[in-house]
């Protein structure tokens, strides 16, 4: 059994008979690996096209299996948390679940939820565009489509109002309601 992952710089990783293999060379249809502890194992493994890895070197340690499995539910949650709309949480539920029903004895060398909950929200956060900094930075979409060709007072005029409901979060609740009545006298031209 084999897999193919995606280390922590983003390159390929070839998991195979409890070995970890870095992709080595790409010749022809060929992809050639070598073991991930290149400086005291020789281990070295060939793949042709998308058929199953052929060991050609013999390594000089022992199999990490539990390590590849961590590695290997690790990147099928992510893919899934990257493609499916459902919460982090429903999304480690589920993938413990279906690991569980295959192999019942792999569950307990599995991360916890708290181990790895950075970097899962951190793969659901990629999904989304980066929020703004500056004032300058926000688009409000309906505005961009309708006033493009508008001068720039009308452009001036809805930072400005943004500005000001933004600085209702920080006013005294008496103050609100006065404050509200005033910036929608002021801006009904827009």
């Amino acid at each position: 059994m084999y897999s193919v992952i995606e280390t922590q710089k983003g390159k390929p990783c070839l998991l195979f008979n409890g070995y970890r293999y870095l992709k080595d060379r790409t010749r022809n249809n060929n992809v050639y690996w070598h073991c991930e502890n290149r400086s005291n194992c020789s281990g070295r493994a060939t793949q042709e096209d998308n058929s199953a890895p052929i060991l050609t070197a013999p390594h000089s340690h022992e199999p990490d299996k539990k390590r590849n499995a961590c590695e290997e539910f690790r990147t099928k949650l992510k893919r899934r948390i990257h493609d499916e709309p459902l919460s982090v949480r429903k999304l480690f539920r589920s993938e413990l679940i279906s690991t569980q029903t295959t192999n019942p004895s792999g569950v307990s060398i599995l991360p916890q939820f708290l181990e790895i909950k950075n970097s899962l929200y951190h793969t659901k956060n990629e999904n989304y565009p980066r929020l703004p900094k500056l004032i300058d930075d926000v688009k409000i979409e309906g505005f961009q489509k309708q006033y493009n060709n508008s001068d720039d007072n009308d452009l001036e005029s809805v930072k400005t109002l943004f500005q000001r409901t933004a600085a209702l979060s920080f006013m005294p609740l008496d103050e609100i309601d006065a404050l509200w009545c005033s910036i929608t006298d002021d801006y009904s031209h827009i």
